[in-house]
Formats: C-alpha cells, structure tokens, sequence
C-alpha cells in the first residue's frame, strides 16, 4: 500500500564448475582433493524509482576460487581418523542487497572462508555404539550480517572478518535391538556442539567489535533423545540445552541459557483384514514449562521510545493429542 518506491528486475546467473579426486595409497589411506569455480553476475532493470535513480545495467562478482584437500586413516578395524582443509563463500541474497529506498547494493561482497577439520568417527560392538568427533576452525572474510535500519527495515552488509572454533560430538547406543517385530527395542542418541565465534575485524560507524563474541549463537547446544519400541507402540522423550549467548554486537545484552524436555507416545492399531491401519498419538511439550524465546532478534532497534524487541517467546506447555490414518 502507499505510494510506489521502486520496480525493479533482477536476473541472476550463476555458473559452477567442480573436479573431485580421490586416490588410495594404502589399504587403510584415503585421499581425496576437490575444486570448485564459481561465477556470479547478475543483470539489473529498473523499471521506476522515486528518485529517478537508474540502475540497470549488468554486475559481475570477482571469480571464487574453491579448493578441498581430504585425508582419512583407518587406525583401527572400525575406527577412522580424518583431517580436512577447504575454502567455501556464501553469495547475498536478493534481500541482503535491497536499500530501504528501493536500491541494490552493488558493492554487498561475498562471504568467503577456510574451514578445517579434525575428527574421529567410528563403531563399538558390532556398530551398537556409533560415534563422530570433529574439532573445526572456521576463518571468515567478508562476514555477512544483518543491519536493522528500522523497526520492519533491514539490510545486509560485510562485517569484516570473524573466527568460529569449536568441538562437534554425535553418539548413538541401540540398547536393546529387536531381533523380531514383536521384540522391544531401546535407543538413544546424542549430539552435542560446543563454539566459540569472535570477529577478529570488525569495525561498524567506527565502533571497533574486535575481539567481541559473535552474537545470536549459543556457546552450547545439546540434543539427547531415548526412544522405545514394542509392539506398535513407541515412546520418544526429547531433551534440548541451549547455552548463553550474546544479543549484540557491543556483548554488553545476554540471553542466559535455558532448557526444554518433550515426551511424545504413540500406538499403531492394525485392522483385521489389513484394509487399514490407525496410528494415535500424543505428547506434552515444554515439559518443564520453561520460559525461553524462541527466537532472539540479534542488535533489535529502538524505536518511538519504545524498549528495543530482543525476544520473542516461546511457547509454554502444551499438549497435543491426534491420529493418522493408512490406507493399503
């Protein structure tokens, strides 16, 4: 509604080319090496603007240049270690380049970084106990974040250069398996993510953020779930810790870690005659009735004096209840 500010058309062309290799030097040695080309351009018409601004015209981003060096060693029977080394870049989006006033921001670069990887993965008795362990370092350039303009106005701008470090781990314990489709069987799961992310060049409205923690990322996420199955029936209890975390670039705002648990069961009723089947099921959420947000809105503005909206809440708990219906 209103008034119209601008009508513009963009057309987006991107080009990959890629080579894989691998190469077996040993039994036990597994190397493999990639590289990726990429071309992005794009080509502009506006077709109107309020202030009489043309923009049309054709846009290239400078060629990306990707490559990837792999190794993975088997140490043991069932047990690999591996080590990695690539480059990766993230293009803007088509909103990240929108202006409040209706323009595109040509001079938006892409994110570019170095990733590398050092990790162990593998199995215990008889693939009943599997495992993954990665430590990663991640270096960024042309880090892309979101500028807040006004309260429903947002931009995308390059923030310099930042360094994610952390430690990644996955296990899952089938405790009891069914031998049969009558028999019961237990499971569990883990994953678990520990990060540290700092801008190590980070100048805005010549404010230095060197050195500051990258906000809007939980210094810890944990993921645990047990699930039990016998006989049609099925139980899953789900439990989730997110650690503190910043919610500004200054770190002087902190959104202080919480925790949630979910339970769901189910019962899968077979019809005589095989015609059909019904599955019933239910569960409670947020067991433990946290209050949390679901979501933080990262550097939130203030506006008409009003206090700047960080949080958005979360829901408190509830239950649900429903059936599903299969037809042979």
């Amino acid at each position: 509604q209103g008034s119209l500010l601008s009508e513009q058309d963009e057309i987006r062309q991107h080009i990959n080319t890629f080579a894989m290799v691998q190469w077996r030097p040993s039994e036990k040695i597994l190397l493999d090496g990639g590289l990726n080309l990429n071309f992005l351009s794009y080509k502009l018409e506006t077709g109107y603007r309020s202030d009489s601004t043309d923009q049309s015209g054709q846009y290239n981003y400078q060629p990306v240049l990707s490559p990837r060096l792999g190794i993975s060693y088997q140490h043991h029977k069932n047990h690999h270690l591996y080590a990695s080394a690539g480059h990766g870049f993230s293009a803007p989006s088509l909103e990240e380049t929108l202006l409040p006033e209706g323009a595109v921001n040509t001079e938006l670069l892409p994110e570019t970084g170095w990733n590398f990887e050092l990790g162990n993965r593998g199995f215990f008795f008889g693939e009943r106990i599997s495992y993954d362990i990665t430590l990663y370092m991640v270096l960024l350039d042309n880090l892309l974040v979101t500028e807040r303009l006004a309260e429903d106005i947002f931009t995308g701008a390059n923030a310099g250069k930042a360094r994610n470090t952390g430690l990644e781990l996955w296990s899952d314990f089938a405790i009891m398996q069914a031998k049969e489709q009558k028999s019961l069987s237990l499971n569990t799961s883990l994953s678990y993510a520990l990060s540290s992310n700092v801008f190590t060049d980070f100048v805005d409205d010549e404010i230095s953020y060197t050195g500051n923690r990258l906000p809007g990322i939980p210094s810890q996420v944990l993921n645990f779930m047990f699930s039990a199955d016998w006989r049609g029936a099925d139980l899953k209890l789900h439990y989730q810790f997110f650690g503190s975390q910043w919610m500004n670039d200054e770190n002087s705002k902190k959104y202080e870690a919480y925790q949630l648990l979910n339970l769901q069961a189910g019962w899968l009723i077979k019809i005589p005659g095989d015609l059909f089947s019904i599955r019933i099921y239910g569960g409670i959420r947020n067991i433990l009735n946290s209050l949390y947000s679901s979501m933080i809105l990262v550097n939130a503005p203030s506006f008409g004096g009003r206090e700047p909206r960080y949080y958005y809440p979360g829901n408190p708990r509830q239950y649900h209840l429903g059936a599903t219906l299969y037809f042979r």
